[in-house]
């Protein structure tokens, strides 16, 4: 369980997560925490959340972000708001990384999605097949975009079943 102002690094990605607001305070209706991507950072692909809105702003550096397929990029003291079911997707420039405020509502169980993948273990196994087992035994509500639903949750309950038999967990 997180706790305020605990920060856990992605040795894979370079991300840094220092959690503000814990959904144990918020009584789950807020996660606050500050996420510092490097440059370079490949981001995500377009997913979307289908019962959380996320909330994004910039505290340093740029941020590229596309929403419903528009693009933007963010610097300084810019915010934008990624209401729940809209595809969005995320990247740094190969010159600039980007330190963020980032709110998720609910915060559901994200807090634990972010330490497992920062978990030295995982570093060694499937990201895919984390992120499946993952998606499935939290009930993320996490999908990726143009990708029609029923058909990933076929595919994650399939790749989770596959991670727990060669052993993966929700929580290391």
């Amino acid at each position: 369980m997180a706790t305020p102002e605990q920060t856990i690094r992605n040795p894979t990605t370079g991300e840094t997560i220092t959690f503000l607001l814990t959904a144990a305070e918020t009584q789950g209706t807020l996660l606050r925490f500050e996420d510092r991507l490097p440059a370079n950072h490949p981001g995500v692909p377009a997913h979307l959340h289908r019962d959380q809105e996320e909330t994004f702003t910039v505290l340093a550096g740029e941020f590229h972000v596309t929403v419903n397929g528009a693009a933007k990029t963010l610097t300084v003291g810019e915010s934008i708001s990624v209401p729940a079911g809209v595809a969005h997707s995320f990247q740094t420039t190969p010159q600039v990384g980007v330190t963020l405020l980032v709110e998720l509502r609910p915060a559901l169980d994200y807090e634990l999605f972010f330490e497992t993948l920062a978990a030295p273990a995982v570093q060694k196994r499937s990201l895919p097949l984390q992120i499946a087992l993952l998606t499935q035994e939290l009930h993320l509500g996490f999908y990726l975009a143009g990708l029609p639903q029923r058909v990933q949750d076929v595919l994650f309950a399939a790749l989770a079943l596959l991670a727990r038999w060669l052993g993966y967990r929700t929580k290391y």
